[in-house]
């Protein structure tokens, strides 16, 4: 590559030098391009320059464009070109994250109707019962819910870890965090993820309650009404669960069945949620990281319903279609605003990977090159200043 650069520059500089008119040519190449060089930003970085002042500094070695940056830093301009690279490294914190737990008490007791009231830390006299497990970032909150009633507390046990698994509900959000839920991709791709995060975390939950039951003597209190499809199957026989491997029809029972039942039962609480986690994740997103990208969705997607060492995604992936038909229009008409205000928002670098996306990589390799001798060429009239 390096050598055709080389014949390029030969190539390109021969023919403007060749006769009478080359000063002309040249000059005139200098006055053309010299205010776009000079007026269009490009960041690098935290560093804003010029175009005139990236291509400056730009030069082609060991195979590839390297920028100079001020302080001396070889920066690969394929990388900054490159959304999925910028992707890696916008996300890359997150392989360093460390998880810590608390258990949170929350009190319960009647009120004077004899109805439930909850009492967590300072909040006192909540007429709502709090989630049962939280996880945000690097912590995992599981809720333990205690009264002085026997009566009552056996009401509540169902909705602590030993009984609802909670903490293997919210470790799997963990896990699905670190296995690429935040990273870049469509709006209604990133808006299904997110759907499908909960979901995965769903099954992990049944998953664990399927081996409390059997471990407990095949008690069936131990499998909550959260998963009432599994329970009832268990009850009557359908489904008859056992240590050692899960077969495939069980499986592919539970995939489908936690699927239907948070579709029916937790899409309509999540939407609003998920829809402004969907807007989060892509906050600070270039334009071009907002393509569709089946490919990232689908390693995703494969590593999160990979649980327990079972492939639920053969099953899941069948089925998220409907999870796409169900997006609101209000919110794909917000996407598609949000998609429009982030293309009027591109840098030249964000200008420059989408030339290499539409045109492919020999053209944008030529359009660098193009670039650099124009800039050379501006230089050496003066027009640069």
């Amino acid at each position: 590559m390096k050598n055709k650069v080389a014949k390029r520059v030969g190539i390109f500089a021969g023919c403007l030098l060749m006769g009478i008119s080359g000063y002309t040519y040249l000059r005139n190449i200098a006055t053309d391009n010299a205010p776009e060089f000079s007026k269009t930003q490009v960041v690098v970085g935290k560093d804003t320059i010029s175009m005139q002042q990236f291509y400056d500094n730009l030069s082609y070695d060991n195979g590839s464009w390297q920028y100079i940056d001020k302080n001396g830093n070889s920066l690969n301009v394929d990388s900054l070109c490159d959304v999925s690279k910028r992707d890696s490294v916008a996300h890359a914190y997150i392989k360093n994250v460390k998880l810590s737990e608390k258990v949170d008490t929350v009190y319960v007791s009647y009120d004077e109707n004899y109805d439930y009231i909850y009492r967590i830390g300072e909040r006192d006299s909540l007429f709502h019962m709090p989630s049962m497990g939280v996880h945000n970032y690097d912590m995992l909150t599981v809720r333990e819910f205690i009264t002085d009633n026997p009566q009552l507390q056996k009401r509540m046990d169902v909705y602590n870890d030993s009984y609802n698994c909670t903490y293997r509900h919210e470790y799997q959000h963990y896990l699905n965090m670190k296995s690429g839920m935040r990273n870049w991709n469509s709006y209604p791709i990133k808006f299904a993820e997110n759907c499908l995060d909960e979901i995965s975390a769903n099954i992990a939950q049944c998953l664990e309650q399927r081996r409390n039951y059997v471990k407990h003597n095949r008690d069936i209190n131990y499998i909550t009404h959260r998963f009432k499809f599994y329970k009832d199957a268990v009850w009557d026989g359908a489904v008859y669960p056992k240590m050692g491997r899960i077969s495939e029809d069980e499986l592919k029972f539970i995939a489908n069945g936690v699927f239907d039942s948070w579709m029916h039962d937790k899409y309509d609480l999540y939407e609003e949620n998920n829809f402004s986690r969907t807007k989060y994740y892509l906050e600070n997103a270039p334009y071009m990281a907002t393509q569709e990208n089946k490919k990232i969705h689908e390693e995703t997607m494969k590593k999160i319903f990979t649980i327990n060492g079972y492939d639920f995604w053969k099953y899941i992936s069948a089925r998220e279609q409907e999870i796409y038909d169900k997006i609101p229009k209000r919110h794909k008409n917000m996407y598609a605003y949000l998609r429009q205000k982030k293309y009027k928002q591109m840098t030249y670098l964000d200008k420059l990977e989408e030339y290499k996306y539409e045109n492919g990589e020999k053209a944008f390799q030529e359009k660098l090159t193009e670039n650099y001798f124009k800039a050379k060429i501006i230089a050496l009239m003066g027009k640069d200043k």
